[in-house]
């Protein structure tokens, strides 16, 4: 369950704080203890961080106020919710002669990936287009995604376009509120004591359903949480032991900055 609290942090293994991202995300606050992750929207040209949403990235919260990029259906059920898994990642649909297979591919330039959905637009619903990228092991590397609405909509053309980058960062150190500033992201000293993060062996909350257990990869459900179960939108964790009623996971996973 997210916590709406600080939280006293027990460490173990190698721990350091570092600076944060100099900017918080809109209308979004944090605690100590939080989780923080780093959101990257090329719309903005912005890195931002803010702490971990309850239920990950599958939601409708707008791109800009920390929310995933959003790539149109023909209807409302044929869209999806897309984060990427690192930077310079781009999205694009592609119709495909009718009764021709859908296919995923990868394309590189110097400066960007590109995940090409080639899909029948008049026949091909969300749920498999996204099966089909999630399918594909290079598309997979880069993207994940899930579908808006019930899914069974049908896709639609979309040209390449950015997609927002998130990734673990660690937990807060510090505290800032800013809840209440809806148009602009706040800009804030990275090297202060409310925009340092820690980094290393960390404690979760395990999840009272499905609780991971040690030397396994899990996925943070919240802020403070960490399950075994996987859902779309989630970022993994590896969890190095659970001890004392705490999963202590290895944050960041990968480079973070």
């Amino acid at each position: 369950m997210a916590v709406t609290s600080q939280r006293r942090i027990g460490m173990t293994g190698t721990y350091e704080g570092v600076p944060g991202i100099p900017l918080i995300v809109r209308a979004t606050k944090y605690m100590r203890g939080w989780v923080m992750v780093g959101h990257n929207d090329p719309a903005l040209a912005a890195d931002r961080m803010m702490s971990y949403p309850t239920g990950g990235f599958d939601s409708a919260v707008l791109t800009a106020r920390g929310g995933p990029s959003n790539v149109a259906g023909a209807d409302a059920n044929g869209g999806f919710r897309v984060i990427a898994k690192e930077p310079n990642v781009h999205f694009q649909i592609v119709d495909a002669t009718a009764g021709k297979p859908t296919i995923v591919t990868v394309t590189q330039s110097t400066t960007q990936k590109i995940v090409v959905l080639t899909a029948d637009v008049a026949a091909v619903t969300a749920v498999v287009g996204m099966n089909a990228v999630l399918a594909s092991a290079d598309a997979s590397k880069l993207v994940d995604l899930t579908f808006s609405g019930t899914g069974a909509g049908l896709v639609a053309v979309a040209a390449a376009a950015p997609i927002v980058h998130v990734r673990l960062l660690g937990l807060a150190m510090g505290e800032a509120d800013a809840s209440d500033t809806t148009a602009d992201d706040v800009v804030v000293d990275k090297f202060a004591h409310e925009a340092q993060i820690m980094q290393g062996c960390l404690p979760l909350l395990p999840d009272a359903t499905t609780p991971p257990v040690s030397g396994q990869w899990a996925w943070i459900k919240d802020n403070a949480t960490v399950t075994a179960d996987w859902a779309p939108l989630l970022l993994p964790v590896f969890v190095e032991k659970v001890s004392g009623g705490l999963a202590y996971c290895r944050m960041p996973h990968q480079r973070s900055f």
